[in-house]
């Protein structure tokens, strides 16, 4: 039996890029690992709540990298996308926290449009690409937490995988067949 995705109660109505900033760095070394980890990225999401003003929530979100001399990262970025979000009533679903899933779902939706931006957009440099780590917008840790953490290195994309070639062999239909 095939199963078909619910659709969501967050409509997101639109979203934009206001700030994009990416500079590849003349330091880095290709040569040697990427020293780029978690606690290099800050992650920020505010929320607007709707109003007379504007009657959708307004997620704002921002992920740019401490970019920290002597170290060997590839690029320093920045992003700041805001989206505009709906919460659509579906059947008698009663969402209990508008604002919490507001957070998690608006921040994650932009938080993936953030990372295939930076991926493309550092895709196009003298360097590999950069993919950024996901996030669980669900728990937040106190900052006292992260330094405690172990630091997780953040991935380059690797060249693009070989894709197998199709057969050039064409098939013959019943009709071609008889």
């Amino acid at each position: 039996m095939t199963k078909i995705p619910a659709p969501s109660q967050l409509e997101c109505k639109a979203y934009f890029v206001t700030s994009l900033s990416l500079h590849a760095s003349i330091h880095y070394k290709a040569e040697l690992p990427i020293a780029l980890v978690w606690e290099d990225l800050r992650v920020d999401s505010d929320i607007a709540k709707p109003d007379e003003k504007t009657p959708v929530w307004q997620v704002t979100l921002k992920v740019s990298q401490n970019f920290m001399q002597g170290k060997n990262v590839p690029y320093d970025f920045s992003i700041e996308i805001v989206g505009l979000f709906d919460i659509v009533k579906i059947a008698e679903v009663e969402i209990k926290d508008p604002e919490k899933f507001v957070r998690v779902n608006g921040s994650s939706l932009l938080f993936g449009v953030a990372r295939e931006i930076i991926r493309n957009n550092t895709a196009a440099g003298p360097y590999a690409s950069v993919l950024l780590p996901t996030v669980n917008f669900c728990s937040y840790q106190k900052i006292e937490e992260l330094k405690v953490a172990q630091p997780k290195a953040i991935e380059q994309t690797p060249s693009a995988p070989q894709i197998k070639k199709r057969s050039s062999k064409k098939t013959k239909t019943k009709a071609e067949k008889k």
